[in-house]
């Protein structure tokens, strides 16, 4: 199986598939060229593809060929500028100014050259789309008058976009040939929203039961499950530890019973045994030491005991060669499912990093909590992180990235959707905790300082483990319907024209 990295997949599939960049354009107002002017022997409409009853042209594919180099391009020149060429060839030994075919992607980028790369890319692609627009149309889905005005409207904006910045399609796109046109827009979008319609069709219409995520699970439990575990290594060196020493502080760290006490020795080892004069010390907690929802790997020692062997609280030794080496595991959590209800929770904090000493900053918790205790309404709690919380309010963008904190917190300290993993070890056992209700509330400690707690409910289920089984049956089934209506690819007329 020929290996892309995840960047050149998200090129791809992430980013906009007619992003025309404007910074290095020109700066024409009018329409000299649309690119639509091939050379002489090259026919632009001659199928080249078929998925089922869909016939795509050289035009159609040669689009989405050069949509991966265009929009790398355009990536590059937007972080780097005139110098995106220098940089392109460093990170990835691709020059986009030599043919594709005579450059070899680097091993771990692809087996194969660019133009291999590019080829199968807007292949498989193109083919996916075109099975789910088959299946779109064998169900009876149909464009609307809005929708395929919505697409004219859309395709004719990208032809002007890219004549005023570039003055062609062709310089947009990078479209040596000049095989890109509207019509070639206007096919792709129509293609790409009937070819929505079919997958949300084909999800629906394969009805999966519960019975068929069970039989999948059994069928190979490691698959799908993950582990939790602490970790550390112990090394030998020159001056303070030899390979003998190796071996007792590594038994004495797998005698260890629960993660408190693995993190605590961890803690004494390395600031008072391996580090006994620096003047900073490192913090060991469960929470640094903590990897968390771990997939299984058959290669890994470790990881074969963990999923296998081992029950929560035992450890486990991994010596290096020669025992210079060891690192220690403890299993945290069995292997499970990462299947579980999110929880939406209201928080003050008070920042221990503002107060003169932790009962100083305890006691202004108190003082809050009392306080909220003469009204014990979710409103008042709210209020009240909106005046005391040391927790900022964040602006976020329409992703829900954080780009900034408010003038004013509006959210009263509210969480909502909290996920496993998400936060400190403190704060995610007391919103997880079996017998938490709406309404609780608490005091709890981190090592942030001291968290007024208040349990909301019940937020989203988190289904990354059943998830993983149904996109799996899916793939399986839509491979099937692929094979049942049939792809025939005329690559060698393809790569006549584009090699």
């Amino acid at each position: 199986m020929k290996k892309i990295i995840a960047l050149l997949l998200c090129l791809i599939t992430a980013i906009s598939l007619f992003s025309c960049s404007a910074e290095n354009g020109s700066d024409s107002d009018t329409a000299e060229d649309t690119g639509n002017a091939a050379p002489s022997g090259i026919d632009a409409d001659k199928t080249v593809l078929t998925v089922g009853d869909l016939e795509l042209s050289l035009g159609d594919f040669y689009f989405q060929f050069i949509l991966t180099p265009s929009n790398m391009i355009s990536q590059f020149q937007s972080y780097y500028g005139e110098e995106y060429a220098t940089y392109l060839i460093q990170q990835y030994g691709f020059d986009p100014a030599k043919p594709y075919s005579e450059q070899q992607c680097p091993e771990d980028v692809y087996d194969g050259t660019f133009y291999d790369l590019f080829f199968e890319s807007a292949k498989n692609y193109l083919t996916e789309n075109a099975a789910l627009y088959c299946y779109a149309k064998d169900n009876g889905a149909e464009l609307s008058e809005d929708e395929i005005a919505d697409i004219e409207a859309e395709a004719k904006s990208y032809v002007d976009m890219a004549l005023q910045n570039y003055g062609s399609l062709a310089a947009a796109y990078g479209d040596t040939l000049g095989l890109i046109n509207e019509e070639v827009l206007k096919n792709a979008l129509t293609i790409q929203a009937i070819a929505k319609k079919g997958q949300e069709m084909f999800s629906e219409n394969a009805n999966l039961t519960q019975e068929d995520f069970d039989k999948r699970y059994e069928e190979d439990p490691l698959k799908y499950s993950v582990v939790s575990f602490l970790s550390y290594t112990l090394d030998a060196n020159d001056t303070t530890v030899t390979a003998d020493d190796v071996k007792t502080y590594a038994d004495e760290l797998a005698a260890t019973t629960t993660p408190e006490d693995f993190a605590a020795y961890v803690d004494n080892y390395y600031n008072n045994v391996l580090n006994p004069d620096l003047e900073e010390r490192t913090d060991y907690t469960v929470d640094s030491l903590l990897k968390k929802n771990v997939a299984y790997a058959d290669d890994l020692e470790a990881y074969r005991w963990m999923f296998t062997e081992a029950s929560v609280g035992e450890c486990y030794e991994v010596f290096g060669t020669e025992g210079s080496s060891c690192t220690v595991f403890m299993l945290v959590s069995a292997p499970h499912l990462n299947d579980y209800v999110s929880k939406n929770v209201r928080h003050i904090l008070f920042n221990i990093d503002n107060y003169s000493s932790d009962a100083e900053c305890k006691t202004a918790a108190d003082t809050v909590y009392k306080e909220y205790l003469k009204n014990p309404t979710e409103e008042n709690f709210a209020a009240l992180a909106n005046e005391h919380s040391d927790d900022p309010d964040v602006e976020t963008d329409e992703a829900g990235n954080a780009v900034g904190e408010k003038d004013t917190k509006t959210s009263g300290g509210l969480y909502e959707n909290v996920q496993r993993d998400q936060m400190v070890k403190e704060f995610e056992d007391w919103c997880f905790d079996e017998a938490r209700q709406p309404g609780d509330t608490g005091i709890i400690k981190t090592r942030f300082g001291y968290h007024i707690m208040y349990f909301v409910g019940d937020g989203e289920r988190i289904s990354t483990g059943t998830d993983k089984i149904r996109n799996e049956i899916m793939r399986g089934l839509f491979e099937d319907y692929m094979e049942k209506i049939g792809t025939e690819c005329d690559s060698e007329y393809i790569d006549s024209v584009l090699k």
